[in-house]
């Protein structure tokens, strides 16, 4: 297809980034209702940010009246961040900072490198913001960039480079929670 059919090939490679970024997403949205649920029962310990989380009072009413019930916090959880998307990259360390998970641990478990001159951190800052602006700019701009209106190319290579990071991220992430509990 990419061969014969490059404008129909490089339409499902935007796809893909697009489903990727969502899917990273998703899982970060369940992994943050997962860690403070654990966090507000005591199986994780409690970080400063999360302590220091905005309540309503209507949420306080409806906690208060549900005695042992904790469907209430899921519920909160879920209202507090629907709206948030949570892939660029200070979107991210925020919401690490928040689950009390390491930034720094998964930037060197998925971009080091011998003798790079990078830091790490800055590859993970680098690879969250080029799939998040990449996302936006298929999504929001038809693939267009807004200085020219040209395409935005996105190649088959491209999509297996963030494909490729972004499990790598999910499995350092996944084994730095599963540690916590």
């Amino acid at each position: 297809m990419q061969s014969k059919r490059k404008e129909d090939a490089g339409n499902i490679w935007s796809s893909q980034i697009v489903f990727l970024e969502s899917a990273f997403d998703f899982y970060l949205h369940e992994l943050t209702k997962y860690g403070l649920s654990e966090m507000f029962v005591g199986n994780w310990d409690k970080t400063e940010k999360y302590c220091n989380l905005s309540v309503r009072m209507g949420v306080v009413d409806k906690a208060l009246n549900a005695r042992e019930d904790t469907d209430w916090f899921l519920d909160f959880v879920n209202v507090f961040f629907r709206e948030i998307t949570l892939v660029s990259y200070k979107s991210f360390k925020d919401q690490m900072n928040l689950l009390g998970i390491d930034v720094q641990e998964i930037a060197d478990a998925v971009f080091y490198e011998a003798k790079s001159s990078i830091k790490t951190k800055d590859k993970l800052e680098n690879c969250l913001e080029g799939l998040y602006n990449k996302r936006n700019i298929i999504a929001h701009q038809s693939g267009r960039r807004h200085s020219d209106a040209k395409r935005e190319v996105i190649t088959k290579d491209i999509v297996e480079i963030y494909i490729k990071a972004i499990e790598k991220i999910v499995e350092k992430i996944h084994e730095l929670a599963k540690q916590k509990g």
